[in-house]
Formats: C-alpha cells, structure tokens, sequence
C-alpha cells in the first residue's frame, strides 16, 4: 500500500516551524522537544514558555522569563538606525496570521550580546481554531550574513580591480548578460551604463557584436576581444 510523506511546514524566514501537538484541552502548542530556538506566548504576549536553545540565545532562562512581557525577553531593534522594531508576535495576534521579520534585525541578549536573526511569529489556536497564544520561531543568522559579507567584499574587490584596467572590459553572466563594463568599455565604444548593462552582448550598439562568433569564444574560452574596426 502506497505511503504518502507529510509535507513539513516552513515559516517565511525559511526555517521549518515547529511540529505542534495536542493537549488534553484541545490547544494545540509546539512541541518542546524540537531543535528550532522558539519561544511561546498566552493572548497577552507574555512569555509562557522558552525552549533550552532559546533560552541559550536570548540569555533568559525558563523561571526568569516566565510570564514577563515578550518584549522584554526577546529584545530586538533595527541594526542600521538602532531603533525598537516591533515584535511581530503582537502582529500575528492581531491579525491571526503568520509574520514575518524584517532584514537587518538585531536580538540584544539579557547581557547585551548583538546577534543578527531571521524569525516568524505563528499564532497558536485550539482545535476549534481560537487563538491562545503565539510561538516565536527563530535561529542565529550570524554565520549567514558573515558569508553574504564575504561574497560582496569579494565582488566590490573585484569590481575596483575591473574599474581600474586601461583596456575595455565587460563582465557577462551564463546567457551572455551583461553584469558590468568598466569605464574604458564606455568611452572606447561611446556607451552609457543604462543602456548597456543587463543587456544581451549581441544586442549591443548596431548588433556589432556577431551572435554566433560570440557563442563560441564563450564557450571555447576564447577572451580576444575584437579589434575596433569590428565594433
């Protein structure tokens, strides 16, 4: 007999929500044995419940958190202009439906320490679809955003190296797009950045730039350039 595999649930943020369970009062609540930094709340969002790697994260421990404001345990703010950011489990009661976080956010642990996360709030409801409460699912993106930084040091690095060369230099993509050009490509073929980046290679100026030839010198490795007469 054919077995089906139950599709997992995914939070907005990517990670997957907690797998929920029932109790003897048909309220349905994550389950405290999951892995997921989450931590719940009752109707008026105070904090009810934190599992031990949100515990290890926020620097709240269970007895200390329970019942304070969530506001208070899960301290974030905007990591460009330092401001409170509004906690999207007041959202996701309001509204009954799943939030997500905003970019660049900052969770200030209980001794001060900054981490950059990624979150979603859910709201909690019975059997009978009442919400009781919400829980708030979110991980440390610390390692992700240090290889974002990494990825785009190296391209702005690259793209100085570029800007610098004497000699007209276009960068294109897998199809042939063009990414960038360096400012002798503009003044040698009397081109603006507008018009010329994002734009197919073979589509460039009077279509000088022969389709065919061009195809095949990528795909052979060939870099000569084409002599001026031709562009």
């Amino acid at each position: 007999m054919p077995t089906h595999k139950r599709k997992r649930r995914t939070s907005p943020v990517g990670n997957p929500l907690p797998p929920y369970s029932h109790s003897e009062s048909g309220c349905v609540s994550p389950s405290r044995s999951i892995s997921d930094d989450f931590i719940t709340t009752d109707t008026q969002g105070r904090v009810n419940f934190l599992n031990p790697e949100a515990q290890s994260l926020t620097g709240w421990t269970q007895e200390h958190a329970e019942g304070l404001p969530l506001e208070r345990v899960f301290n974030i703010i905007n990591e460009a202009t330092r401001q409170a950011v509004e906690n999207p489990a007041g959202c996701a009661l309001r509204e009954g439906r799943v939030v997500g976080l905003a970019n660049h956010t900052l969770l200030i642990a209980k001794d001060g320490t900054e981490r950059p996360i990624d979150h979603s709030a859910t709201p909690m409801r019975t059997t009978k679809g009442e919400v009781t409460g919400v829980v708030l699912v979110f991980r440390d993106s610390t390692h992700r955003r240090r290889r974002e930084r990494m990825v785009l040091d190296a391209l702005t690095y690259a793209e100085n190296i570029i800007a610098t060369l004497r000699e007209p230099f276009i960068v294109l993509d897998e199809n042939l797009r063009v990414r960038t050009a360096n400012r002798a490509f503009y003044q040698t073929f009397h081109a603006l950045p507008e018009e010329t980046e994002n734009q197919y290679i073979y589509n460039l100026g009077n279509h000088q730039w022969e389709y065919p030839r061009v195809t095949r010198a990528a795909r052979s490795g060939d870099t000569q350039r084409p002599s001026h007469s031709r562009l």
